[in-house]
Protein backbone atom coordinates (compact mmCIF):
# COMPACT_ATOMS: atom_id res chain seq x y z
CA UNK A 1 0.00 0.00 0.00
CA UNK A 2 2.54 2.48 0.76
CA UNK A 3 4.88 1.91 -2.27
CA UNK A 4 1.29 2.37 -4.33
CA UNK A 5 0.78 5.54 -2.90
CA UNK A 6 4.61 6.40 -3.22
CA UNK A 7 3.98 5.77 -7.37
CA UNK A 8 0.75 7.89 -7.42
CA UNK A 9 2.48 10.84 -5.52
CA UNK A 10 5.17 10.64 -7.83
CA UNK A 11 3.21 10.61 -11.02
CA UNK A 12 1.27 13.44 -9.75
CA UNK A 13 3.90 15.65 -8.56
CA UNK A 14 5.87 14.96 -12.10
CA UNK A 15 2.90 15.81 -14.51
CA UNK A 16 1.87 18.74 -12.34
CA UNK A 17 5.34 20.12 -11.78
CA UNK A 18 6.80 19.65 -15.22
CA UNK A 19 3.87 20.57 -16.84
CA UNK A 20 3.11 23.86 -15.15
CA UNK A 21 4.15 27.11 -16.87
CA UNK A 22 4.92 29.25 -14.13
CA UNK A 23 5.96 29.60 -10.72
CA UNK A 24 6.62 32.45 -8.69
CA UNK A 25 9.73 34.65 -9.97
CA UNK A 26 12.77 35.44 -8.85
CA UNK A 27 13.04 38.26 -6.41
CA UNK A 28 15.21 40.65 -8.91
CA UNK A 29 15.93 43.72 -6.16
CA UNK A 30 19.73 44.70 -7.49
CA UNK A 31 20.12 45.84 -4.21
CA UNK A 32 20.13 41.95 -2.80
CA UNK A 33 22.21 41.02 -5.60
CA UNK A 34 25.14 42.92 -5.22
CA UNK A 35 28.08 41.45 -3.71
CA UNK A 36 32.11 40.95 -4.39
CA UNK A 37 34.50 38.55 -5.47
CA UNK A 38 35.89 36.11 -2.37
CA UNK A 39 39.12 35.90 -3.74
CA UNK A 40 41.47 36.63 -6.61
CA UNK A 41 41.16 34.04 -8.82
CA UNK A 42 39.65 33.60 -11.99
CA UNK A 43 35.86 33.45 -11.78
CA UNK A 44 35.98 30.73 -13.96
CA UNK A 45 38.58 27.82 -13.37
CA UNK A 46 38.94 23.77 -15.15
CA UNK A 47 40.40 21.54 -13.25
CA UNK A 48 43.19 19.38 -15.12
CA UNK A 49 42.86 16.62 -17.45
CA UNK A 50 42.95 13.09 -15.60
CA UNK A 51 42.07 10.26 -17.64
CA UNK A 52 41.99 7.80 -14.98
CA UNK A 53 39.92 9.53 -13.01
CA UNK A 54 37.33 11.20 -15.02
CA UNK A 55 36.86 7.44 -16.66
CA UNK A 56 35.46 6.52 -13.18
CA UNK A 57 33.37 9.74 -13.00
CA UNK A 58 32.18 8.66 -16.92
CA UNK A 59 30.90 5.18 -15.66
CA UNK A 60 29.61 6.34 -12.23
CA UNK A 61 27.67 9.18 -13.88
CA UNK A 62 25.86 5.77 -15.92
CA UNK A 63 22.79 6.32 -13.43
CA UNK A 64 22.39 9.95 -14.87
CA UNK A 65 23.25 8.97 -18.02
CA UNK A 66 20.08 6.54 -18.09
CA UNK A 67 17.88 8.89 -16.39
CA UNK A 68 18.32 11.88 -18.50
CA UNK A 69 19.16 9.38 -21.59
CA UNK A 70 22.08 11.86 -22.46
CA UNK A 71 25.85 10.35 -22.67
CA UNK A 72 26.65 13.93 -21.94
CA UNK A 73 25.59 14.07 -18.39
CA UNK A 74 28.31 13.41 -16.17
CA UNK A 75 30.85 13.44 -18.84
CA UNK A 76 33.15 15.20 -16.84
CA UNK A 77 34.47 16.71 -20.69
CA UNK A 78 32.87 20.23 -20.82
CA UNK A 79 32.50 22.12 -23.94
CA UNK A 80 33.66 25.76 -24.59
CA UNK A 81 30.15 26.05 -25.90
CA UNK A 82 28.31 24.88 -22.40
CA UNK A 83 30.91 27.05 -20.20
CA UNK A 84 30.02 30.24 -22.78
CA UNK A 85 26.26 29.47 -22.17
CA UNK A 86 26.21 29.60 -18.45
CA UNK A 87 29.10 32.85 -18.54
CA UNK A 88 26.72 35.08 -20.95
CA UNK A 89 23.75 33.50 -18.07
CA UNK A 90 25.73 34.81 -15.09
CA UNK A 91 27.35 38.21 -16.60
CA UNK A 92 23.54 39.28 -17.81
CA UNK A 93 22.40 38.91 -14.31
CA UNK A 94 25.67 40.48 -12.86
CA UNK A 95 26.65 37.64 -11.07
CA UNK A 96 30.43 38.61 -11.04
CA UNK A 97 31.27 36.77 -7.56
CA UNK A 98 29.73 33.33 -7.86
CA UNK A 99 32.96 30.98 -8.71
CA UNK A 100 32.52 28.35 -11.32
CA UNK A 101 34.81 25.43 -11.26
CA UNK A 102 34.54 22.86 -14.06
CA UNK A 103 35.39 19.46 -13.47
CA UNK A 104 37.65 20.59 -11.05
CA UNK A 105 38.09 19.70 -7.33
CA UNK A 106 40.15 22.23 -4.89
CA UNK A 107 38.57 21.73 -1.30
CA UNK A 108 41.24 23.70 0.33
CA UNK A 109 39.63 26.64 -1.64
CA UNK A 110 36.14 26.21 -1.07
CA UNK A 111 36.66 26.10 2.53
CA UNK A 112 38.37 29.15 2.08
CA UNK A 113 35.35 31.07 0.47
CA UNK A 114 33.27 29.04 3.24
CA UNK A 115 34.74 31.63 5.81
CA UNK A 116 34.99 34.49 3.42
CA UNK A 117 31.33 34.26 2.37
CA UNK A 118 29.99 37.16 4.76
CA UNK A 119 26.97 37.45 2.47
CA UNK A 120 25.57 34.37 4.13
CA UNK A 121 25.28 34.54 8.11
CA UNK A 122 27.90 32.71 10.07
CA UNK A 123 25.68 30.73 11.74
CA UNK A 124 24.21 28.95 8.74
CA UNK A 125 28.06 28.73 7.18
CA UNK A 126 29.11 26.63 9.84
CA UNK A 127 26.58 24.56 10.23
CA UNK A 128 24.34 23.41 7.22
CA UNK A 129 27.14 25.16 4.88
CA UNK A 130 30.05 22.72 6.41
CA UNK A 131 27.81 19.73 6.04
CA UNK A 132 27.83 20.72 2.19
CA UNK A 133 31.30 21.49 2.12
CA UNK A 134 32.20 18.22 3.60
CA UNK A 135 29.97 16.53 1.38
CA UNK A 136 32.42 18.29 -1.61
CA UNK A 137 35.58 17.23 -0.28
CA UNK A 138 35.03 13.68 0.93
CA UNK A 139 32.47 12.89 -2.21
CA UNK A 140 34.45 14.93 -4.83
CA UNK A 141 32.00 15.44 -7.77
CA UNK A 142 34.76 14.89 -10.25
CA UNK A 143 34.20 11.54 -9.48
CA UNK A 144 30.96 10.94 -7.86
CA UNK A 145 29.19 13.25 -9.51
CA UNK A 146 26.85 11.38 -11.16
CA UNK A 147 25.75 9.82 -7.79
CA UNK A 148 25.34 12.75 -5.61
CA UNK A 149 23.25 14.96 -7.79
CA UNK A 150 25.45 15.68 -10.65
CA UNK A 151 25.98 19.56 -11.48
CA UNK A 152 25.05 22.03 -8.41
CA UNK A 153 25.49 24.89 -6.59
CA UNK A 154 26.81 25.73 -2.85
CA UNK A 155 24.83 28.76 -1.42
CA UNK A 156 27.14 28.84 1.40
CA UNK A 157 30.80 28.92 -0.68
CA UNK A 158 28.46 30.64 -3.67
CA UNK A 159 30.57 28.09 -5.78
CA UNK A 160 29.04 25.90 -9.20
CA UNK A 161 30.15 23.07 -9.80
CA UNK A 162 30.01 21.73 -13.50
CA UNK A 163 30.81 18.30 -14.90
CA UNK A 164 28.22 17.84 -17.09
CA UNK A 165 28.28 19.05 -20.90
CA UNK A 166 24.71 19.93 -21.17
CA UNK A 167 24.19 23.49 -21.44
CA UNK A 168 20.46 23.69 -19.78
CA UNK A 169 21.87 22.01 -16.75
CA UNK A 170 25.07 24.61 -16.07
CA UNK A 171 22.50 27.65 -16.77
CA UNK A 172 20.25 25.80 -14.29
CA UNK A 173 23.13 26.32 -11.85
CA UNK A 174 23.42 29.77 -12.72
CA UNK A 175 19.88 30.00 -12.04
CA UNK A 176 20.56 28.48 -8.90
CA UNK A 177 22.87 31.27 -7.99
CA UNK A 178 20.80 34.08 -8.79
CA UNK A 179 17.63 32.94 -6.90
CA UNK A 180 19.84 32.66 -3.65
CA UNK A 181 22.00 35.77 -4.19
CA UNK A 182 19.33 38.11 -4.51
CA UNK A 183 17.48 36.96 -1.09
CA UNK A 184 17.60 39.09 1.51
CA UNK A 185 18.20 36.37 3.72
CA UNK A 186 20.67 33.94 1.65
CA UNK A 187 21.78 31.49 4.12
CA UNK A 188 17.96 31.02 5.59
CA UNK A 189 16.43 30.41 2.22
CA UNK A 190 19.16 28.18 1.46
CA UNK A 191 19.05 26.26 4.45
CA UNK A 192 15.17 25.66 4.68
CA UNK A 193 15.04 24.95 1.20
CA UNK A 194 17.77 22.18 0.89
CA UNK A 195 15.26 19.91 3.28
CA UNK A 196 13.32 17.05 2.15
CA UNK A 197 10.42 17.98 -0.23
CA UNK A 198 11.19 21.50 -0.05
CA UNK A 199 14.58 21.41 -1.95
CA UNK A 200 11.60 20.62 -4.85
CA UNK A 201 9.99 24.66 -4.56
CA UNK A 202 13.85 25.87 -6.06
CA UNK A 203 14.59 23.07 -8.11
CA UNK A 204 11.46 23.79 -9.73
CA UNK A 205 11.89 27.81 -9.82
CA UNK A 206 15.37 27.46 -11.38
CA UNK A 207 14.05 25.10 -14.34
CA UNK A 208 11.25 27.76 -15.01
CA UNK A 209 14.09 30.40 -14.97
CA UNK A 210 16.36 28.56 -17.69
CA UNK A 211 12.86 28.08 -19.72
CA UNK A 212 11.88 31.83 -19.76
CA UNK A 213 15.89 32.73 -20.54
CA UNK A 214 16.39 30.73 -23.21
CA UNK A 215 13.42 31.54 -24.62
CA UNK A 216 14.25 35.09 -24.80
CA UNK A 217 18.31 34.78 -26.11
CA UNK A 218 18.04 30.86 -27.24
CA UNK A 219 17.36 29.35 -30.38
CA UNK A 220 14.08 27.26 -30.94
CA UNK A 221 16.71 23.78 -31.04
CA UNK A 222 18.40 25.19 -27.61
CA UNK A 223 14.49 25.31 -26.30
CA UNK A 224 14.17 21.96 -26.62
CA UNK A 225 17.51 20.96 -25.29
CA UNK A 226 16.72 22.50 -22.15
CA UNK A 227 13.37 20.68 -22.09
CA UNK A 228 14.64 17.55 -23.04
CA UNK A 229 17.29 17.80 -20.26
CA UNK A 230 15.33 19.36 -17.46
CA UNK A 231 11.74 17.53 -17.49
CA UNK A 232 13.41 14.45 -16.54
CA UNK A 233 16.15 15.63 -14.03
CA UNK A 234 12.84 17.16 -12.54
CA UNK A 235 11.12 14.37 -12.62
CA UNK A 236 14.41 12.07 -11.35
CA UNK A 237 14.45 14.70 -8.15
CA UNK A 238 11.19 13.92 -7.49
CA UNK A 239 11.40 10.29 -8.02
CA UNK A 240 14.11 10.64 -4.95
CA UNK A 241 12.04 12.34 -2.99
CA UNK A 242 9.71 10.18 -3.02
CA UNK A 243 11.74 7.36 -2.25
CA UNK A 244 12.00 8.46 1.35
CA UNK A 245 8.49 6.83 1.52
CA UNK A 246 10.03 3.57 0.64
CA UNK A 247 13.88 3.10 2.09
CA UNK A 248 16.05 1.34 -0.14
CA UNK A 249 14.29 2.36 -3.75
CA UNK A 250 16.06 6.02 -4.35
CA UNK A 251 17.80 4.69 -7.62
CA UNK A 252 14.11 2.76 -9.08
CA UNK A 253 12.23 5.82 -7.95
CA UNK A 254 14.94 8.36 -9.34
CA UNK A 255 14.62 6.79 -12.92
CA UNK A 256 11.01 6.01 -12.56
CA UNK A 257 10.22 9.65 -12.21
CA UNK A 258 12.86 10.58 -14.92
CA UNK A 259 10.62 8.19 -16.95
CA UNK A 260 7.73 10.08 -16.43
CA UNK A 261 9.14 13.67 -17.03
CA UNK A 262 10.51 12.22 -20.46
CA UNK A 263 6.95 11.46 -20.93
CA UNK A 264 5.31 14.67 -20.03
CA UNK A 265 7.73 16.64 -21.85
CA UNK A 266 6.69 14.26 -25.21
CA UNK A 267 2.71 15.16 -24.33
CA UNK A 268 3.40 18.86 -23.68
CA UNK A 269 3.17 21.63 -26.25
CA UNK A 270 6.66 22.02 -27.46
CA UNK A 271 7.19 25.70 -28.98
CA UNK A 272 6.67 26.51 -32.21
CA UNK A 273 8.62 25.83 -35.11
CA UNK A 274 10.65 28.27 -36.15
CA UNK A 275 9.53 30.61 -33.38
CA UNK A 276 11.86 33.29 -32.69
CA UNK A 277 13.69 34.18 -29.61
CA UNK A 278 11.59 37.08 -27.76
CA UNK A 279 14.82 39.36 -27.80
CA UNK A 280 15.33 38.96 -31.23
CA UNK A 281 12.10 39.81 -32.37
CA UNK A 282 11.99 42.52 -30.12
CA UNK A 283 14.97 44.27 -31.62
CA UNK A 284 13.07 44.06 -35.36
CA UNK A 285 10.18 46.94 -33.17
CA UNK A 286 13.11 48.83 -32.22
CA UNK A 287 14.53 49.81 -35.64
CA UNK A 288 13.88 52.90 -37.37
CA UNK A 289 11.66 53.53 -40.45
CA UNK A 290 12.15 56.45 -43.36
CA UNK A 291 9.28 58.23 -41.75
CA UNK A 292 11.35 58.07 -38.42
CA UNK A 293 14.47 59.19 -39.86
CA UNK A 294 12.78 61.60 -41.41
CA UNK A 295 10.27 63.26 -38.93
CA UNK A 296 10.32 67.02 -40.05
CA UNK A 297 8.84 65.79 -43.27
CA UNK A 298 6.44 64.78 -42.11
CA UNK A 299 2.96 65.86 -42.48
CA UNK A 300 0.35 64.33 -40.76
CA UNK A 301 -3.27 64.41 -42.40
CA UNK A 302 -5.10 65.94 -39.11
CA UNK A 303 -2.81 69.04 -39.56
CA UNK A 304 -5.43 70.76 -42.01
CA UNK A 305 -7.85 72.25 -41.56
CA UNK A 306 -11.44 70.28 -42.09
CA UNK A 307 -12.10 69.59 -45.68
CA UNK A 308 -9.02 70.94 -46.68
CA UNK A 309 -6.62 67.81 -48.38
CA UNK A 310 -2.95 67.17 -47.58
CA UNK A 311 -0.92 68.74 -50.80
CA UNK A 312 0.50 65.41 -52.81
CA UNK A 313 4.24 64.77 -51.55
CA UNK A 314 7.08 66.13 -53.51
CA UNK A 315 10.20 64.06 -54.43
CA UNK A 316 12.14 62.97 -51.43
CA UNK A 317 9.47 63.72 -49.14
CA UNK A 318 7.54 61.70 -46.82
CA UNK A 319 4.00 62.03 -45.55
CA UNK A 320 1.37 59.90 -44.10
CA UNK A 321 -1.57 58.22 -46.19
CA UNK A 322 -5.09 59.70 -46.01
CA UNK A 323 -6.33 58.56 -43.14
CA UNK A 324 -7.82 60.22 -39.88
CA UNK A 325 -4.89 60.34 -37.66
CA UNK A 326 -4.63 61.69 -33.87
CA UNK A 327 -1.91 64.67 -33.39
CA UNK A 328 1.19 62.57 -32.53
CA UNK A 329 5.00 63.35 -31.41
CA UNK A 330 6.02 59.94 -32.25
CA UNK A 331 6.87 59.16 -35.45
CA UNK A 332 8.08 55.79 -35.34
CA UNK A 333 5.93 52.84 -37.40
CA UNK A 334 6.29 49.78 -35.57
CA UNK A 335 6.66 47.12 -38.28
Amino acid sequence: MKSRAAVLLLALSIASGCAAHRVPTFDQSPANGVSHPLDDSPQIERGDAHPVVDGVGWVLGVPEKIALWDRRASNHQVSADTELKLSEYMAANGMGSTKVRINQYAPGDEWRRLAANKSVGAGWRYTFGAVRTLGYTILPGRVFSGLVGGDSYNPYTDSIYVYSDIPALAVEQGAHAKNVRWRDNPGTYASIYSLPILTLYPERAAKEEVYAHVAQNGTYDEQVAARDALYPQFGSEIGGQTAMFVPGSTIVFSLAGAGVGHAVNAMSPAPEVGMEPFAQAAAKYEQSTELADAPEKTTWPSDFAEGVAPPAAQSGEVRQANAVEAPSSDATILR
